[in-house]
Formats: C-alpha cells, structure tokens, sequence
C-alpha cells in the first residue's frame, strides 16, 4: 500500500490524533510483515502520562482489529510545541536505521469559522515543510495530498469510525475534552462531521 524501503523498522509520529492514528492502523494492516514503531512525542502540553494513556487506548484497539503487536512504543521528549527533525535525529542516534512517517494532512480548501490560521507546517500543494525549510517526500509523509475530509473517508471504509475515531484527539485548546473552537477542533468537525 505505501511505497516503504526494505528491510527497515517504520517509525511513526503518533500523537493520538486522527491522522497518526489511521496511518499506525494502515501500517499495522497492510504491511504487518513489518516492525512498526510508534513515537508519542511529550511537547510539554499535557502530562506525559495522559498522553500515553490515550495513546495507549487507540494502539489497544489498532492491535485487536489487525492482530498486531506494537513490540516497541516509545515515549520521547520533544524540545518544541511539536516533534522536529532535530527530535527524530536525537531519537535514531545509536539506533536501528529507520524510516520516519507522519499523518500530516492537507490544509482544508475552506475557510474554518472565523478563523484565518491554517497549520502553517502544510504546504498548498500538501507538502510538509519542516521548521528548517526541508520539504518531507510523499513516503514520509503518505497523506499529505489528502485533507481530513478524505481521512474520514477512509475511517467509514475500514468500518472503524466509531470504534477508533472517538478516541482520537485534535484539540490544541483543552487536554480532555474538545474545546469545539479552535481551528484544530473546526478542522475535525469540518473532516469528520463531528468533534468526538
């Protein structure tokens, strides 16, 4: 299904939102020959240990569905509000050589409420520029010609919208419960239809 080099660990930006989500399910479905290794990155906006919890849940039902084990998940501080290359370069040092894949989306076409922001990090074409100015390749990042509108397609096509979608979490705002507001939020509603 996506275009990964041979014989290498995948490793995973999971934040337990629902685009991260949908590519460890994806992964763990389609390429189960291979190890998938999810990375909870701590920014710092929420106590770590939430954060695996919730993290924990959504690899709980990832795992019952494909009968996969994630044999290795690791926790590792970021040193910004969001996981940076310098984050994924400490990581692999003194490490198996891996290959990095995030769930970054699309920006949606619209405007989103009264907001103007978009996630300045997705590109108009889809691309994902990083902090440094490196645009990541369509094998890095598989869904960034995508928006959330057709991720929520595909949750509805594997029949996992109601069982994995509820747990994930977009909320920049709150930590438990989605604020509704911000353009995190309006983006889901937007995709999904739905906040939860």
């Amino acid at each position: 299904m996506f275009n990964l080099p041979k014989n290498k660990k995948i490793y995973v930006s999971f934040s337990g939102g629902a685009d991260s989500s949908l590519l460890l399910y994806e992964l763990s479905k389609h390429h189960n020959d291979r190890k998938v290794v999810p990375l909870i990155f701590d920014t710092g906006q929420e106590p770590a240990y939430r954060k695996q919890e919730k993290c924990k849940k959504i690899l709980d039902v990832i795992t019952k569905e494909n009968n996969y084990n994630f044999e290795e998940v690791h926790l590792v501080k970021a040193e910004g509000d969001s996981p940076r290359p310098v984050d994924f370069y400490k990581f692999l040092e003194n490490r198996e050589e891996g290959h990095v894949m995030l769930g970054i989306t699309k920006n949606p076409n619209i405007r989103l409420g009264d907001h103007e922001q978009i996630d300045e990090q997705r590109s108009k074409e889809g691309n994902y520029v990083c902090v440094n100015g490196d645009v990541l390749d369509l094998s890095e990042t598989p869904y960034s010609k995508l928006t959330k509108r057709d991720i929520a397609l595909k949750y509805y096509e594997y029949g996992i919208h109601n069982k994995l979608s509820p747990l994930t979490f977009s909320c920049i705002v709150n930590t438990d419960v989605h604020c509704g507001k911000c353009w995190w939020c309006q983006e889901r509603l937007w995709g999904f239809g739905r906040i939860i």
